[in-house]
């Protein structure tokens, strides 16, 4: 199922329940995957599992920079939820170690060339990685 048809499910859910915190944020980020659609850039045609990826990375980054500037209060819980539920529609990202993993069946050495030809492998074989997490499994192969 789609991550946006997973939402929309969601959100009613959320609704029936009476779950106010679920039910805002899943109206921020649909509103937000609603209004990419709309764009010119994207020809109102559907809006991909990634993009919607990047629009969920992107409300949780901003909800961790105000839980930093927050002093200890209820709204501080309230961006903490708000992440737990966004992350819960996010895939699984692979650890550090099970890139290592990955990396060693590759046989790459490790130069800049290897990070770019392992994101490649990544990418196609649908394993979500954090890039920062693969240039340093790439840097400690020596090699």
């Amino acid at each position: 199922m789609p991550v946006v048809a997973d939402m929309k499910s969601s959100l009613k859910k959320a609704m029936f329940d009476k779950n106010d915190v679920e039910k805002n944020i899943l109206r921020v980020v649909l509103g937000e995957v609603n209004q990419l659609q709309m764009s010119k850039q994207q020809g109102n045609k559907p809006v991909a599992d990634e993009q919607v990826y990047k629009i969920v990375r992107k409300i949780m980054q901003s909800n961790n920079e105000v839980i930093e500037k927050l002093p200890d209060d209820n709204r501080k819980a309230v961006l903490f939820q708000e992440n737990t539920i966004l992350d819960g529609f996010l895939p699984h990202q692979l650890s550090p170690d099970e890139i290592k993993i990955e990396l060693l069946k590759l046989n790459l050495d490790n130069s800049k060339k290897s990070i770019g030809v392992a994101m490649k492998y990544f990418k196609e074989n649908e394993m979500f990685v954090d890039g920062n997490d693969v240039r340093i499994a790439i840097e400690s192969l020596g090699g």
